[in-house]
């Protein structure tokens, strides 16, 4: 009696955590694929962003579960009365029969149905998302003032020569290979262009041809 009392508790203290951490983690995948995080990060960012929101998610799977159960019924009892009014399979003979053909018409329904209505899910999970990051991070304003320019972007990345092979990439000073090609092309690129604007600049200086006497 008091093992079959341990055993029950620890069924249900699993069951507990396991969907306790299904509600905490649930939104790493909208995480990973929006924002570009790795595994790790978007786990960490998809427990701090369900904080607050973990009933509201439980609700979902729940609404989401029935639904799914009363579909998958809906669709096997009218095909349950059709088999049973098939003259055919009536008879003791052919009870077998007709048990494996009502528990074939059952799984078929509820695989059709767990088939339309599992991406509702991934759906609103994306939504709880987005509603999170707008009442934690007031990501709706941030999002109207990039549409709107007043967000300055980000500096664009230095100029490379991408028809320059990484073998060939030198350091101009010490003629040594550097560990660092983007670093070394950098280097080349503005020792190339150094030279063009110190002439522009003296262009720039001299008079016209016309004042000069």
């Amino acid at each position: 009696m008091l093992l079959g009392v341990l055993i029950f508790l620890f069924f249900v203290l699993a069951v507990s955590y396991v969907i306790w951490m299904l509600l905490r983690l649930c939104l790493s995948f909208p995480v990973t694929v929006v924002e570009q995080l790795s595994a790790t990060d978007s786990l960490r960012r998809a427990s701090m962003l369900s904080s607050g929101t973990r009933g509201r998610i439980f609700v979902l799977y729940l609404l989401g579960m029935v639904l799914g159960w009363v579909l998958a019924v809906g669709v096997a009892v009218p095909a349950f009365i059709g088999l049973a009014l098939i003259p055919g399979l009536k008879g003791p003979q052919h009870s077998e029969t007709l048990g494996m053909a009502m528990m074939f018409v059952y799984y078929g329904a509820t695989f059709a149905v767990q088939a339309f209505t599992k991406p509702i899910y991934g759906i609103a999970l994306t939504l709880f998302y987005f509603d999170q990051r707008i009442r934690k991070e007031g990501f709706d304003i941030e999002w109207m003032m990039h549409q709107a320019g007043m967000v300055a972007p980000p500096p664009p990345a230095a100029e490379a020569l991408p028809w320059l092979p990484p073998s060939l990439v030198r350091n101009p000073a010490s003629g040594i290979q550097s560990a660092n090609p983007s670093a070394s092309t950098e280097i080349i690129v503005e020792t190339a262009i150094a030279p063009r604007a110190s002439q522009q600049d003296e262009a720039m200086a001299m008079p016209p041809a016309g004042e000069q006497r």
